[in-house]
């Protein structure tokens, strides 16, 4: 819930969410759809360290941008972070 707090007030700073599925309060999903309410443009990064394709599915149709498997390394979230960033900023959505 701190999360969507911050989310809320500061979006127009956020430039993209790193979202892992499994979390102490609510799962990925239910997060994705709250920052959406928020932000209908939010980009997301989903990360799930278990098989949770239906859900990834759904969220990847709505407008999440990428899904990586964990455990992941820096350098490889680095590469999706900037190929995010990257591909948003050339225009395309």
């Amino acid at each position: 819930d701190a999360g969507i707090a911050f989310y809320r007030e500061h979006h127009d700073m956020v430039d993209l969410v790193v979202l892992d599925m499994n979390m102490p309060q609510k799962d990925g999903l239910v997060t994705f759809g709250e920052l959406q309410e928020i932000d209908p443009a939010v980009r997301v990064i989903i990360l799930s360290g278990y098989s949770e394709g239906e859900k990834i599915s759904n969220m990847l149709e709505r407008g999440a941008r990428e899904h990586i498997s964990k455990p992941v390394s820096r350098v490889v979230l680095s590469e999706h972070i900037a190929k995010v960033l990257e591909h948003d900023c050339d225009g395309a959505v």
